[in-house]
Order: structure tokens, then sequence, then C-alpha cells
């Protein structure tokens, strides 16, 4: 049976968390989760999402290191993330990114630029490996 986005999106999370725990990062992790509420004598699951501010999914910390803020998705089009994130007055010590799932082992990596207008890629993870786009020298 295939999963369904939930479950795909939850995974991704639980990937992201790991990779960057793995890095000495800790990691909040806003998941998706779904309740029963019984009516009229029947149950009925909802899903229950509370986003970080409507629009995150992790946060990160490591000594020495900036706040991590990211938004996790599996969905091609990065348009409604990007504005979504554009809402929240970011400051200079956060770090904030989109990281978006392509194929199995692949993930492109965009962050928000130093002036607060637009995001950029800086890097992709291709087999748990991080590659740095050239020139950058991102570190995690």
């Amino acid at each position: 049976m295939p999963k369904s986005t939930r479950q795909t999106g939850n995974d991704f999370q639980d990937y992201i968390q790991k990779w960057l725990e793995e890095k000495g990062w800790v990691v909040h992790n806003q998941k998706t989760v779904s309740r029963a509420i019984p009516i009229k004598g029947k149950v009925v699951w909802v899903s229950q999402r509370q986003d970080i501010w409507g629009c995150l999914d992790l946060i990160a910390k490591k000594s020495g290191k900036f706040t991590l803020f990211i938004q996790a998705t599996t969905h091609t089009g990065r348009g409604k993330k990007e504005r979504d994130l554009m809402t929240v007055p970011w400051g200079d010590a956060d770090e904030v990114q989109i990281w978006m799932k392509r194929d199995k082992g692949h993930i492109d990596m965009f962050h928000l630029d130093d002036a607060f207008e637009k995001f950029e890629e800086f890097g992709k993870i291709i087999r748990r490996k991080f590659y740095s786009k050239e020139g950058l020298g991102y570190e995690f």
C-alpha cells in the first residue's frame, strides 16, 4: 500500500532530524498528527497540524552556530512556502531554509539571502552527503 502524503512528509522530516542530529544539532521536529473524535457513535480521524508560525517544520540549534529554521517539503513548487516564510520578521541570527526532497537520496536546499529578500540554492544532499554550492563554503 502506498504511503499517504502525511506519512511521506513525516518520514522526510524524520530524515532531516536524524541527519542534523548526526552532525551535533539539537532538533525540534513539528509533525502532523491525527486524533480520534467520536461523532454520533462513530469515530472520525482528524488531521491536526500545527506548523511553527504556520510555516516551519523543524528548528535546530548547535553550539556556536546560528538558529536553523527549516521548511521541509516533498512537493516540487516552493513559491507558497517562500511567501509563507517571508511573513516572519527574521533576524541576523536566523538561518531560514527550504529542504526539497527530489529523488530518493537527493535533496535540494535553499536559504533566505542576507538581505531577507529572496531564497537561493546553497547546496544539496546526495546519498546523505552534503555538497555546498560552489564558492559558498557552507558547512553543517
